[in-house]
């Protein structure tokens, strides 16, 4: 097929760069497909460095099948993070409706007030009692160790709470009524001081309460 200058319209022959008339360059098209370095073009319209060009067509298919391959790996450790921080959540977040005898027992090993108060409902109440400050000015002086051992627990089912805390537990029906879920904890209270050890046993209820797990009632009612 002839082909012919674009600027003078002579006749171009062979694989030129320039007309031979006017002195014009010559497209890459008109030059028989020849690559300006000597090389030959594959499908390729990208940068022109003398040498094969390959056919980089595929490339993004390729990068696009690799992202698509490690879609599942990313959205499994995605979900196992989720899962961490969701059992964090419930052990550290209020979730965990043993952590008021947890506190409890944390609070009064250490001698701790203000540990112990977040364990009930009245919180604030008891950190600022006489008996808190009692509790206070004898921190240090008796060497004492208590473990509190939940041994047996019961789920309240929602429409019994405020009716099983409020009649078995005198819970007062405004914490009963915000209750969103309860369970009753049968707690072994061990006491060791020096020589002497006491054990106890009793029943605690723990309830879900603006978000947070807490003793519904006032310690000096255990």
């Amino acid at each position: 097929m002839a082909k012919f200058c674009s600027k003078c319209g002579s006749e171009i022959t062979g694989n030129v760069k320039f007309c031979s008339k006017c002195g014009a360059p010559v497209p890459l098209a008109a030059q028989g497909g020849a690559a300006p370095g000597g090389g030959r073009v594959q499908n390729y319209s990208g940068t022109q460095g003398g040498g094969e060009v390959q056919n980089y067509g595929n490339y993004g298919a390729a990068a696009s099948a690799r992202k698509k391959s490690m879609a599942p790996i990313i959205a499994a450790g995605a979900a196992a993070v989720l899962v961490v921080v969701f059992i964090l959540v419930k052990i550290f977040g209020g979730g965990n409706y043993k952590s008021p005898i947890e506190k409890l027992e944390k609070g009064m090993n250490n001698q701790d007030v203000k540990l112990m108060s977040e364990a009930f409902i009245d919180g604030s109440d008891f950190a600022d009692s006489e008996a808190a400050n009692l509790f206070s000015s004898f921190g240090g002086m008796v060497n004492y160790e208590v473990k509190l051992d939940v041994i047996e627990e019961r789920k309240l089912e929602k429409s019994a709470i405020m009716q099983v805390l409020t009649e078995d537990y005198y819970v007062d029906a405004v914490y009963a009524g915000q209750a969103k879920a309860a369970y009753i904890l049968e707690v072994k209270m061990t006491m060791k001081m020096g020589e002497y050890s006491e054990e106890d046993t009793d029943e605690i209820p723990v309830a879900k309460i603006d978000g947070k797990w807490v003793i519904p009632m006032s310690l000096s009612d255990l």
